[in-house]
């Protein structure tokens, strides 16, 4: 019952990704070495941080849906797009944690959210095609995609594949203006099918889930931040395990959630030969 409740919820696309997301799954279990290897990664995963971040990110994202609960927003029927963020946006956007550390990071992220080819996605995701040219067009457009970014990365290289990179470009260029063309076509045509208050949630609940997941982001971007640091201080100073506990504080009270502050001392402190506290706290005195 409650597995047709939410195959109700599913758009042609959907489904048609779930049907090849099912024989993809088939083929690996069906095959003696991609079965063996995929029980490894998925052992691997959980002898790891890696099970123990995705249940945070899950945990945190629960949270966030019951507030929106108690405050009248969130309901039953944004359950998909609820799963699909936190797969599509929750853990892909948390595996990038190193490009928290470029300058305008979390800026750029709510920007990405809210500028007007999202409404545009939005759009297009709404008016989708029959099952069966869906169960076609999406395996076709995945094929040229991993082509795209695979010529893409050696074109330098191969002036054959240079021209066969801007062909691919051009074809999936092609494809997503007439998809994009075929929904606002719909769209003009039967505005009110799209304009109502269960869509405009499904529209903002992104944001609103983004922009909430940027603080834990940010925090888990300076645990995994100081975590790395603290390995290189480690053997930076001679492996002695009351120096490093002694500099592990002074660098928590000296650069606090300043990570680029915390990169600079790391660099000039693996150039130094520390081997006691008096010559680390004069190291952090000369840096000032």
């Amino acid at each position: 019952m409650c597995m047709n409740a939410f195959v109700s919820l599913l758009n042609n696309r959907e489904i048609a990704l779930t049907i090849w997301t099912l024989v993809v799954l088939l083929f690996i279990l069906s095959n003696k070495q991609t079965r063996k290897k995929t029980y490894r990664l998925i052992r691997l995963i959980f002898k790891t941080q890696i099970l123990t971040v995705l249940l945070l990110i899950t945990a945190y994202t629960m949270a966030v849906i019951n507030v929106l609960f108690y405050l009248g927003f969130w309901e039953v029927d944004l359950i998909k797009g609820s799963l699909l963020w936190m797969i599509g946006v929750g853990f892909v956007t948390t595996f990038k944690l190193l490009k928290v550390k470029r300058e305008g990071y979390f800026t750029s992220l709510v920007l990405d959210n809210i500028k007007l080819t999202v409404l545009l996605e939005f759009i297009t995701n709404f008016y989708v095609f029959s099952l069966m040219a869906e169960i076609i067009i999406l395996p076709v457009l995945t094929i040229l995609s991993m082509m795209y970014a695979y010529t893409k990365m050696k074109q330098d290289s191969d002036h054959d594949l240079k021209l066969l990179n801007k062909v691919i470009n051009g074809i999936l260029t092609s494809a997503g203006l007439s998809i994009g063309l075929y929904a606002i076509i719909l769209f003009i045509k039967s505005p009110d099918a799209i304009l109502t208050m269960i869509n405009l949630k499904e529209l903002i609940l992104p944001i609103l889930l983004t922009t909430s997941f940027i603080p834990f982001l940010y925090f888990l971007s300076i645990y995994s931040t100081y975590e790395s640091s603290f390995v290189r201080v480690f053997f930076a100073l001679g492996k002695n395990s009351k120096l490093v506990r002694y500099a592990k504080w002074k660098l928590l009270i000296e650069c606090r959630f300043n990570l680029k502050k915390l990169s600079q001392l790391e660099r000039k402190l693996t150039l130094r030969k520390i081997r006691t506290k008096k010559e680390f706290s004069l190291f952090l005195a000369e840096t000032h």
